[in-house]
Formats: C-alpha cells, structure tokens, sequence
C-alpha cells in the first residue's frame, strides 16, 4: 500500500487529524508533480 494512502488510513482509524493528514497528503502530491517536472527539465 502507499505511503501516502496508509498516512490517511491511520489518521482515520485513530482519528489523529484527518483532514490535515489529507491535505498535506493532497498538496506533497501536486507540489511533486512540478518539482519533478523541474528537476527533470534540469537534467
């Protein structure tokens, strides 16, 4: 299972602040859409 996927799942079940866990899954995601793109057009 992801990483990303198994964060949410726990912060969940244990109720540990789901919607930010959630969030800050969502926004890592699409931020590392453009930082890859930008390493990649560096390289």
């Amino acid at each position: 299972m992801p990483a990303a996927v198994l964060a949410s799942i726990i912060a969940f079940e244990y109720e540990l602040l789901p919607t930010f866990v959630t969030a800050t899954v969502l926004f890592s995601t699409l931020i590392s859409i453009f930082t890859l793109a930008a390493i990649i057009a560096i390289l």
